[in-house]
């Protein structure tokens, strides 16, 4: 049976393991790093690669799923830079454990999945295609867990299709 992996990056976002009719819904792991101006949260790339090794090692086949994301607008240079850094990272890991990866875009997920660009929105689709699982998404701040059960959704049941 194939495991399909949805990841939504970013420190808010998430990792989905979809395998069946089963799934397991994590945060994405972060670390808080103290800087001479105070302190900020990065992604933490050992605890991610573990996560990933851990979820695939007994995989029969693997397909990953990672939102496909760009530059947004207004959004500071460093700031773009940092969410860029761990984008690329996510993607060297998945790359580093020799899984098949698919970016998908927010535009074409969500328009295959009837799903708004409002973040309630996601939460709600997401339990109207999954209820046994909207303990993951119950918050209003779980909605990077909501898309990226979405995302692996949407690579189990139109991955082909892009």
């Amino acid at each position: 049976m194939t495991l399909f992996i949805g990841i939504d990056p970013g420190l808010s976002g998430a990792l989905a393991f979809r395998s069946g009719e089963e799934m397991d819904v994590l945060a994405m792991p972060t670390l808080t790093i103290t800087k001479s101006k105070g302190t900020r949260r990065v992604l933490d790339l050992t605890a991610l690669a573990n996560i990933v090794d851990d979820k695939t090692k007994n995989a029969e086949r693997v397909s990953v799923f990672i939102e496909r994301v760009s530059a947004m607008p207004k959004q500071g240079v460093a700031s773009m830079f940092a969410f860029g850094e761990g984008y690329g990272a996510i993607k060297g890991i998945v790359a580093a454990n020799f899984l098949p990866m698919a970016l998908v875009t927010p535009v074409t997920w969500k328009a295959k999945l009837k799903v708004s660009s409002n973040k309630d929105d996601a939460r709600y689709r997401a339990s109207q295609l999954m209820p046994r699982f909207a303990h993951f998404w119950s918050r209003r701040s779980d909605d990077g867990l909501a898309e990226a059960a979405l995302i692996a959704f949407y690579g189990q049941n139109f991955g082909g299709v892009q």
